[in-house]
């Protein structure tokens, strides 16, 4: 069974970041899509990322750098209790605004996954906490701030979709490669996400960086893991691909997986007609190669949303609001495909 319900097909995936300025003004474009979701405003150092979360680490370094000193107590404590965790409403503002606005039938929200987390905060002298022994702080800690992000939401939605937003996996990849961080393996690093949603919720995982590579010999990041809304961006990394990846995207969504094609530009600068000429003209890019690669085309496109190919914190106002207030165009494009 898809995870993707038949209603979002070809509709638009927000990624979560926007360019905007104050919280009162995406509130009602984001509010008329389909898929409404709960947004960040990078412009505020508050609601980064990182500290947006961080700040439920007791001893985190608040106003400086993304600094913790590891204490046993904090680690102990934070894998033994299953007590849900909420982030301030300083610190992610829409959570609360969007559930006091109106009632969803279904809305996405956001967290940053365990391996991005553990990757940007470091300790005083400096090291990077990323290590076997300490990503289970931060898939604990993640994994009770999806809890208590989801119970929040259960108050004002039907349903809902958690998508994890993980810029720095690519890294820790590139890292295995070099062979430095080989206490890691494939099946570590997929279940620091899978093992981070909660019960009940619709999946989904943004990856930053070339998906194309994103494997250890034949085991795939992405498509080998639970079945979810997989975001990637389809512009910066086309789809050129061998058999065996194609042969592996085909599975993934047999096996119930969904994609959010990254085919919208992101910032004004790489916009060369207009939004929707743009989208037609990647989406034929992008849907030709999967097919030249062995994906099935109508297998794809049914299983399939529409999304920049990254968050819109770099984008202009004008255009933020055109790529919401067209998206109701968006999925007889991606049928007209078919």
């Amino acid at each position: 069974m898809s995870r993707l319900p038949k209603n979002l097909r070809g509709e638009f995936f927000g990624v979560g970041s926007l360019g905007e300025k104050k919280h009162s003004e995406p509130l009602d474009y984001v509010n008329s899509l389909s898929l409404p979701y709960t947004f960040q405003i990078p412009a505020n150092k508050e609601e980064d990322m990182i500290r947006q979360f961080a700040v439920l680490i007791d001893g985190f370094e608040e106003e400086g750098g993304f600094l913790w000193e590891p204490d046993i107590n904090v680690y102990r404590e934070m894998l033994q209790s299953h007590k849900p965790l909420l982030p301030p409403r300083k610190n992610f503002p829409s959570l609360y605004s969007m559930c006091e606005k109106r009632e969803y039938n279904i809305i996405k929200t956001q967290i940053t996954a365990p391996v991005t987390m553990a990757y940007n905060i470091r300790s005083p002298d400096g090291k990077k906490l990323v290590s076997a022994h300490l990503l289970p702080f931060f898939e604990s800690l993640m994994s009770r701030i999806g809890q208590g992000i989801s119970s929040h939401l259960e108050n004002c939605s039907n349903e809902i979709v958690l998508c994890q937003d993980d810029p720095s996996m690519a890294f820790i990849l590139e890292d295995i490669k070099r062979e430095t961080h080989q206490e890691f393996s494939m099946k570590n690093l997929m279940d620091s996400v899978d093992n981070t949603y909660p019960k009940d919720i619709i999946p989904a995982y943004h990856y930053c960086g070339d998906w194309r590579v994103a494997h250890l010999k034949e085991d795939y990041l992405l498509w080998d893991s639970t079945p979810k809304i997989v975001h990637i961006d389809l512009i910066n990394y086309t789809p050129e691909i061998s058999n065996e990846h194609a042969e592996k995207i085909n599975r993934f969504i047999q096996r119930g997986g969904a994609l959010a094609l990254g085919v919208i530009p992101n910032t004004d600068d790489g916009i060369r007609g207009s939004v929707l000429q743009d989208l037609r003209t990647n989406l034929r890019l992008t849907i030709d190669s999967f097919q030249d690669a062995g994906v099935e085309t109508d297998l794809l496109i049914s299983s399939s949303m529409i999304s920049t190919q990254c968050g819109l914190s770099g984008a202009s106002r004008e255009l933020t609001r055109k790529v919401h207030h067209l998206s109701d165009e968006y999925p007889a494009i991606l049928k007209s495909f078919s």
